[in-house]
């Protein structure tokens, strides 16, 4: 007892010296709003790695860009900037070699997907669509392709078609919005005129097919994680999709996953007995089975989630 009144105030010296010295000031709002933001890591194949993003905010101009950064998954040596630009770039994804990154960057104006070759070099663009790219991006396993989600008007059948339309609207110095149909806005943005379309390019040639062609949302918006899965042979597509009909979306809480070959086709319905949400496709390593997270009640968005497994023979 009397050794440990001997060390106590010995211990509780070296823990006062030890202390951080008090901030001068307590923390304000502008730090808060200036403080340094990561997200969206992703871990390379190889385990070795983690890509994310780091955004930062110029207090005076209110302006945030985001990079890419990368760091060991170990913590061995401190984060490093993949992409340094004034604009933003964010979503990034390894390739299933681990050699290569793709982001999406708006850095050329509309957002448009970017890969990067982790051995060096420049980032080059992959896809130069009117609207722009957005993720989820997705590899295919063998790397040849890259799925991702781009807006389209859903009656033009090419990419000629909507970069016309879109450029019409931006000069016709009428703005209004015209609205014939639910969902014409989901929390802050008007999409009243399109269409989230699953796209798939080849990383080779860069070129790209709409693979969900037609008036429905594929993914739907603003659930667009987890809304796109490659089988493993690269030859599918399981997506996410609301094809009840207009205004019904708006309703309802039913999603569906559909498949659709990689090159283009009639999309079939997986979930066809479930009037309940259905999210989340993966398929099991031989590709015989999808696993699907998915809710019982129909239109009752606080249901409770189950694993469903199906079978793709039967």
């Amino acid at each position: 007892m009397a050794r440990f009144q001997v060390l106590a105030p010995a211990v509780a010296v070296l823990v006062l010296t030890a202390a951080p010295a008090r901030a001068e000031r307590p923390m304000s709002l502008d730090d808060l709003l200036t403080a340094v933001r990561v997200g969206d890591p992703q871990v390379s194949p190889d385990g070795r790695q983690v890509a994310f993003v780091r955004t930062t905010t110029d207090l005076g101009t209110g302006t945030r860009n985001a990079d890419v950064w990368i760091v060991p998954a170990d913590g061995s040596a401190p984060p490093r900037p993949l992409t340094r630009h004034e604009k933003t770039d964010n979503a990034p994804r390894f390739s299933p070699d681990g050699k290569t990154l793709a982001f999406v960057s708006t850095r050329s104006g509309a957002p448009q997907v970017y890969l990067l070759d982790l051995g060096g070099g420049e980032p080059r663009k992959l896809t130069d669509l009117s609207a722009g790219a957005q993720d989820p991006l997705v590899f295919s396993p063998d790397g040849k392709k890259l799925a991702f989600v781009s807006d389209v008007f859903p009656d033009c059948a090419d990419e000629a078609c909507n970069k016309k339309r879109r450029d019409e609207a931006e000069k016709n110095p009428v703005k209004v919005h015209h609205l014939t149909r639910l969902m014409y806005r989901h929390w802050d943005e008007w999409r009243e005129n399109t269409r989230h379309h699953v796209f798939v390019a080849d990383m080779a040639t860069g070129a790209v097919t709409d693979v969900t062609p037609g008036d429905f949302d594929s993914p739907p918006d603003h659930y667009e994680d987890g809304g796109i899965a490659f089988s493993p042979d690269g030859q599918e597509i399981a997506f996410v999709s609301n094809r009840d009909g207009n205004d019904k979306e708006a309703t309802t809480t039913n999603k569906d996953v559909f498949l659709v070959p990689v090159a283009g086709g009639a999309a079939v319905k997986l979930t066809v007995a479930n009037a309940a949400a259905d999210f989340d496709p993966v398929f099991t390593p031989d590709g015989a089975s999808i696993l699907v997270r998915a809710q019982r009640r129909a239109g009752f968005e606080a249901d409770r989630w189950y694993l469903d497994l199906y079978d793709r023979k039967t």
